[in-house]
């Protein structure tokens, strides 16, 4: 639901405003994006603990924790946004543009909102209610959807922005609190009433919690600090616009295709699921499933925008081939990354992701300069060498003692072969899309078609091997969590 959304709010936003005024819109949007990691990584962590411990007074004990210190994580929120988006139109950009202050800051505010109201559902994933979790955040996709909708069709214009994030507040957050009560009826939504139990776990956490929050930090600054320095680098607001726009649909493919590992983890948190078998299915699918997205993806990105947002929009080609191969190779390593993150690897991440995020900034910013926003693209796409295109399965590897270029040579052919397979099909396929529906239609035949290759291929791998229960007992695991 959050990728039809996604594309549908796409066509909106082409529709209804400028690319200027998108441009300088998307920045604020991605700056607020950041606001999440001020919790210290602290939802992360106490999922984990109240997914692995095995006592009902633990796992009380943990819920009584969170929700403490969120309840006064709340006290801290809604100033920061309202300070960042009081600075933030103060840049030369925002002040050419020409929209109001006040926009600004009711953006922050209900980010803020936003912000408060997911840090309370959240507790659904250490009840294991992860389902749910899934159907709520599509459900809040459809209603803010609907909300930018109706907003940007009555002439609301920019304030349909924070319109629409109201919207979904007031639809989910009610449900949300709703199961939580009904599966721990005794949870008290907002408590700030510290004690001797709430500093023992604080100190006891900390620790995890600190290279949990570094970790999450440096990751979520790979994927979306590009688009910030090409507005602020690069110098045009048009570059930024169209960046934010192709990096918005990768994103959504990227967080479609990581549904899988979200049910993993936990998974592996519970101390089910750690085996070789599992780990071993899980990159292997996971390789098929990107690689047949990107190959579809490559070539039909750019025709899909000029039919679908309009010729303004269109990026060029190199840069989604840049783009594209980066969603690769990060997807890739997804596997290994939520494995270690599943065992409590919380500095193993941070440091990896540490060193890819440097040498992103690095090279995104000097190539940016020199060549804009295409530049930008290729010094996010070289520093994938520190972090996602060799080290995270060296590191997994370590972990279960085993070859991490064994991993890697697992990935990576059944990567490739999907993705080259996809690509070729989109390829032949393509000159008969006459319109946006078409096109779509031929990005999803092309992904499928790799796709039953690559059953195909594991299916005559299992018969040959004899491996039926098993895979059949890997899928029903993550199948039960999503």
């Amino acid at each position: 639901m959050a990728l039809i959304a996604g594309c549908v709010s796409l066509k909106l936003y082409g529709h209804y405003l400028p690319v200027e005024v998108y441009g300088v819109v998307v920045v604020a949007q991605q700056i607020l994006n950041y606001m999440p990691m001020v919790d210290g990584g602290f939802r992360t962590t106490t999922n984990r603990e109240i997914l692995a411990n095995g006592t009902r007074e633990g796992k009380l004990r943990m819920i009584r924790f969170a929700q403490t210190f969120y309840s006064h994580f709340t006290v801290l929120m809604v100033p920061l946004a309202l300070l960042l988006m009081a600075g933030y139109s103060l840049t030369p950009n925002v002040a050419h543009s020409g929209q109001p202050r006040l926009f600004f800051l009711s953006v922050g505010l209900a980010a803020a909102i936003s912000l408060l109201s997911w840090a309370q559902t959240e507790l659904l994933v250490g009840l294991g209610q992860q389902a749910w979790l899934f159907l709520l955040t599509a459900l809040n996709s459809g209603v803010m959807l609907g909300t930018l909708w109706v907003c940007l069709s009555n002439g609301a214009g920019i304030w349909a922005f924070p319109i629409s994030t109201l919207g979904g507040i007031c639809v989910c957050y009610p449900v949300a609190l709703w199961l939580i009560r009904r599966h721990e009826p005794g949870v008290r939504f907002f408590c700030f009433r510290t004690g001797a139990e709430f500093w023992g776990e604080l100190r006891r956490l900390w620790p995890d919690a600190w290279s949990c929050n570094r970790q999450q930090i440096f990751v979520l600054l790979l994927y979306t600090l590009d688009v910030v320095l090409v507005g602020l680098v690069c110098g045009s607001v048009k570059d930024a616009a169209i960046y934010a726009v192709v990096s918005r649909l990768i994103g959504l493919v990227r967080g479609f295709l990581q549904a899988s590992g979200d049910a993993a983890w936990p998974i592996v948190a519970q101390g089910r699921g750690t085996d070789h078998a599992f780990a071993a299915f899980f990159l292997r699918s996971n390789a098929w499933a990107i690689g047949s997205a990107t190959g579809a993806l490559v070539l039909t990105l750019g025709p899909f925008l000029s039919l679908y947002m309009g010729p303004q929009w269109v990026p060029p080609q190199l840069l989604v081939v840049i783009l594209s191969a980066r969603l690769l190779i990060t997807v890739l390593s997804q596997p290994a990354g939520y494995l270690l993150l599943g065992a409590g690897e919380f500095k193993t991440i941070a440091r990896y992701a540490l060193r890819e995020l440097a040498a992103a900034v690095i090279f995104g910013t000097l190539l940016g300069m020199k060549f804009g926003m295409i530049g930008m693209a290729l010094g996010f796409l070289s520093s994938t060498v520190f972090g996602s295109l060799f080290p995270l399965f060296y590191a997994y590897g370590r972990t279960v003692r085993g070859s991490g270029g064994r991993l890697i040579w697992q990935a990576w052919w059944r990567g490739g072969l999907a993705c080259a397979a996809s690509c070729s099909v989109a390829a032949a396929l393509l000159p008969l899309a006459r319109n946006t529906w078409q096109i779509f239609a031929v990005g999803a035949a092309a992904a499928m078609a790799a796709l039953v290759l690559g059953v195909a291929i594991c299916v005559f791998r299992i018969r040959s091997t004899g491996m039926r229960g098993a895979f059949r007992s890997k899928v029903g695991d993550v199948m039960a969590n999503i």
